[in-house]
């Protein structure tokens, strides 16, 4: 290789923008459920969800005991292979409207992504706050004060739009673009329920999946952004490269 392209190798690979793909996996614009557009299931009882005008409605705020939800699970397009290494954004446009947990450690409105390997976050929705599911201990509330928690923040003011970023370092949330939580990622695979999404790859979920708590929320959009393939080919030949040189340097 000639001596001007092994020295810049490793600041290509510090320095190199990736290009990203997105993927709608709703837009509310469409004016049809989320379903129909073939990237979500909804859970056992549909009637808990109700698309509206450029949004859908969903409310389970009748009885606890309901559990329900959007996800990935036996849509029929295939999600993008979600690898926390080079990172990706999950982008959700949601609004609470109410929300009661009858456990300090469940919430009526939760939004799940998991990377390829089963790590990620599940973030917890109440009428006052965004929280992070902590692993250790299992799937609990993280505390106050803490980064994984926020305190001024109000979801029900608005339709925010929050934008989860999962990385090899951990995750971030922003909410109209100010960061509001941050933290390591989660694996929660010794879950004991029954099924046990926590232990799936390249999941996302949004809903209520507690008998603890319920809640009632709209929601526009729900997206996800991943690097484009070639872009991580060439990460990882710059990368091949920077070891490489590092190792003739060494010698």
């Amino acid at each position: 290789m000639r001596p001007t392209l092994r020295k810049l190798a490793p600041l290509l690979l510090l320095g190199m923008p990736l290009t990203a793909s997105a993927t709608d996996l709703y837009n509310g614009s469409l004016n049809t459920s989320p379903e129909s557009q073939g990237w979500l299931t909804y859970g056992p009882d549909a009637s808990n969800y109700t698309p509206g005008a450029s949004f859908t409605n969903f409310d389970t705020t009748s009885s606890n005991t309901l559990k329900d939800g959007y996800s990935n699970l036996g849509a029929a397009n295939t999600l993008p292979i979600l690898d926390r290494n080079f990172g990706f954004d999950v982008t959700l446009n949601m609004k609470m409207l109410s929300e009661a947990h009858a456990s300090g450690d469940r919430a009526g409105v939760s939004l799940i992504v998991l990377d390829k390997d089963h790590k990620g976050v599940e973030l917890g929705f109440w009428a006052d706050q965004v929280w992070a599911q902590q692993d250790s201990p299992l799937q609990t509330h993280p505390g106050t004060p803490t980064t994984e928690a926020t305190s001024a923040f109000n979801p029900s003011d608005h339709e925010w739009v929050y934008d989860l970023h999962i990385g090899p370092a951990g995750y971030t949330l922003t909410a109209d673009g100010t960061q509001i939580l941050s933290g390591p990622n989660k694996d929660y695979s010794a879950f004991a329920g029954f099924p046990n999404v926590y232990a799936l790859p390249d999941f996302i979920f949004l809903g209520d999946d507690t008998t603890s708590a319920n809640g009632h929320a709209t929601f526009s959009e729900l997206g996800v952004t991943v690097p484009e393939p070639a872009s991580l080919s060439l990460a990882a030949i710059l990368g091949s490269l920077a070891i490489a040189h590092r190792k003739r340097r060494a010698h």
